[in-house]
């Protein structure tokens, strides 16, 4: 995302996700990607994701 090329991005996400990347809450609040959170991209790779650890707390 920092260089820009969103696609690149997407396919290392759903291949993380496939092999088990279960921290959906680190996406949440990592700001790069801040500006794909409203995309349909983004809710299309969301959708398929089972988190397994609970969002824990952060202030």
């Amino acid at each position: 995302m920092q260089i820009g090329n969103t696609v690149s991005a997407y396919n290392w996400l759903s291949l993380a996700i496939h092999h088990g990347f279960c921290f959906k809450w680190v996406l949440e609040n990592d700001s790069i990607w801040k500006e794909q959170k409203y995309t349909p991209q983004w809710n299309n790779t969301m959708s398929n994701f089972i988190e397994k650890v609970p969002n824990p707390k952060i202030s």
